[in-house]
């Protein structure tokens, strides 16, 4: 029952175990063990929260629930997996290793999230810089946007 219920908190998204790991480490002075019991606390009542959260809505171009299950249902045996080595490698090596390891895992996932946020900051200044241009084009040729979107349509 737990697996099931894991399985379909993650559907409904979790994230940040290294960030709240940390920050638990860190501020609150409390041991590995103790820092990682707590976040999984903390992630349980997170993904529950998303996933009933999620259940209501639906996407927006499918109609469909927002939660892709299939995808959840391959990512499950790969988190269990990946959960029982985490396990096996704690009990092996000295806490402040997987400590580093934790760091360097989150600054690598940090380095990548920026870049796609420049990527995103761009893409968005074109299409700012698009639109403006198209209301100029419209201001001076006395056309309303509605008109010329609806022009639009009907060509193609």
């Amino acid at each position: 029952i737990t697996g099931i219920v894991i399985a379909l908190g993650n559907a409904g998204g979790a994230g940040g175990g290294l960030l709240i790991t940390s920050m638990i480490l860190g501020f609150f002075n409390y041991s590995l063990k103790e820092a990682i019991a707590v976040c999984y606390v903390m992630l349980f009542g997170g993904t529950l929260g998303n996933f009933i959260e999620f259940r209501k809505n639906l996407h927006w171009e499918t109609g469909g629930p927002q939660i892709n299950y299939d995808l959840a249902l391959i990512a499950f045996p790969c988190l269990a997996c990946s959960a029982m080595l985490g396990y096996l490698f704690k009990t092996w090596l000295p806490d402040a290793f997987i400590l580093f390891i934790e760091i360097l895992i989150l600054c690598f996932a940090g380095q990548r999230t920026w870049i796609r946020l420049i990527e995103n900051i761009k893409t968005e200044n074109l299409h700012i810089k698009e639109y403006n241009e198209l209301v100029k084009w419209s201001n001076a040729e006395g056309v309303s946007l509605e008109q010329y979107m609806e022009e639009q349509k009907e060509r193609t």
